[in-house]
């Protein structure tokens, strides 16, 4: 899902193919020189963010004991899936940018390629439709759904979330093929039934239906809401009060992400549905400059949501943006300790001692003074 993942090669028409051989067709239709542009590095430099950001997302959650609940194991699938999602398009849109559009790594690795984002895809999404339930399931069941959010039922949840994206990205292995020999790597091939057909299923079950399932419930969370008030969970109860407090901001941080990845993949969805299903959609592509900036839109918007994601969580949650303020704390103080350390113990070593010998040789005296640092 790049740029080169078209089904016309990419190649110059000047060329006569007639006089290539096979050892070096490859290195003359794609050994261009590298093009080093801005969009590289701001592509290099927002994917290092959410690389870290997810990281940093997940080690919040494990360094503090009080957060390993059944919200943020699925928040954990969320971040994992981002970071899969990253890793696995980043390189290659880089590659495509510094002029590399060629693919050239084989046919196993070209399925991978848009495998691994199918199902880090599934997993995200369906993770936060696991989430939306839980969070339905704690504001407006609330202490009868004690019972029901156990550890066992959450890594069961957290499990299929997973499954499920695996089970969905299985037709990409089959769809995705290369041409011209391993030069272009196709994510489907257009205008193909098996293709078309695939496309609907995924914009139906991973797209339409989970976004329909999380408005539905959080509209059964904003009606609970409206009817409790702050004022009278903290007539009953202060203790309460602020465990509610924590729950409805912990289900705005699910609602925004879920808004986030709705919005961010709408352009993905209706690229290819558009080129699937219009007449001469793919050839248009290549002529009309507006489809070419929509299809760059599509790839990096969907990149940037991966990005994004777990920087919503430290602005919007309290609970795990103190975490990380703590922890970088308690880095710095270890930093200074260390280095205010190795400071006394250079400092220590580095006393100066005197040793004065004297050897007498008829009238002469000979001082000799040893230093020793």
């Amino acid at each position: 899902m790049s740029e080169f993942d078209n089904d016309e090669p990419f190649y110059n028409n000047t060329l006569d193919f007639d006089d290539f051989t096979p050892g070096n067709f490859f290195k003359l239709i794609c050994g261009f020189p590298l093009k080093l542009n801005v969009i590289v590095v701001i592509l290099c430099i927002v994917s290092f963010i959410g690389v870290i950001g997810n990281g940093l997302l997940l080690m919040v959650i494990f360094c503090n004991h009080r957060l390993r609940n059944a919200p943020n194991m699925l928040i954990i699938n969320v971040a994992i899936a981002d970071i899969l999602y990253i890793l696995s398009n980043t390189p290659f849109y880089v590659l495509h940018e510094l002029g590399r559009p060629c693919w050239g790594y084989g046919f196993v690795a070209c399925q991978l390629r848009h495998y691994i984002p199918q199902v880090a895809q599934g997993g995200c999404i369906f993770s936060l439709t696991a989430l939306s339930r839980e969070r339905y399931a704690a504001i407006v069941k609330g202490l009868e759904s004690r019972i029901t959010r156990s550890v066992r039922r959450t890594v069961i949840t957290t499990s299929l979330a997973w499954v499920f994206g695996v089970a969905i990205g299985i037709p990409v292995l089959f769809l995705t093929s290369t041409t011209l020999g391993g030069i272009n790597c196709l994510y489907m091939p257009l205008r193909t039934k098996a293709s078309e057909a695939y496309m609907m299923f995924l914009f139906v079950v991973v797209y339409l239906i989970p976004l329909v399932f999380i408005a539905v419930h959080y509209c059964h969370i904003a009606k609970r809401l409206c009817k409790s008030t702050v004022n009278s969970i903290a007539r009953s109860s202060s203790g309460s009060a602020v465990h509610m407090q924590g729950r409805r901001r912990l289900a705005q941080v699910v609602l925004v992400i879920t808004l986030f990845f709705g919005v961010f993949w709408f352009p993905h969805y209706v690229y290819y549905l558009w080129s699937f299903f219009t007449k001469h959609g793919r050839y248009i592509e290549e002529n009309v400059r507006f489809v070419r900036i929509f299809r760059y839109i599509d790839y990096y918007m969907a990149l940037a949501n991966s990005c994004l994601n777990p920087w919503i969580v430290f602005v919007m949650s309290s609970a795990h943006r103190n975490t990380l303020c703590k922890f970088k704390s308690k880095m710095i103080c270890k930093h200074r300790r260390t280095f205010g350390s190795a400071s006394l113990s250079r400092n220590s070593g580095n006393r100066i001692t005197e040793h004065t010998y004297s050897k007498s040789s008829g009238s002469n005296q000979i001082h000799i003074i040893v230093t020793r640092m």
